[in-house]
């Protein structure tokens, strides 16, 4: 039986007394997860609570995703990988004209 991936991410607004993130730098924690803290006055305003959102998610995603491919890739060898849409084999560089 073939087994399926379940992708899973959580977000959580937590009050915190931690002083406001500088250049809105998400940091890693302990945990693995990541972290952004705004400022109060951002609570109520949608378009700063989405930009933190996708901050925040952009290297949870990367590094969730580097570690899964890294272990999956230990599972099955380089010649039996499924294709990448475009007909490649998972991880075939692509050829590029050179320029005369």
């Amino acid at each position: 039986m073939a087994k399926n991936l379940k992708l899973r991410i959580k977000v959580e607004f937590v009050e915190t007394e931690e002083d406001v993130s500088s250049d809105r730098h998400p940091e890693e924690q302990a945990d693995g997860s990541f972290s952004l803290v705004l400022p109060e006055a951002d609570e109520l305003t949608i378009s700063a609570l989405d930009r933190a959102a996708l901050d925040v998610s952009f290297p949870a995603l990367r590094e969730a995703l580097s570690g899964h491919l890294a272990e999956a890739g230990k599972k099955t060898p380089a010649g039996n990988r499924a294709p990448e849409p475009g007909g490649r084999p998972a991880g075939a560089s692509v050829r590029r004209p050179s320029g005369r």
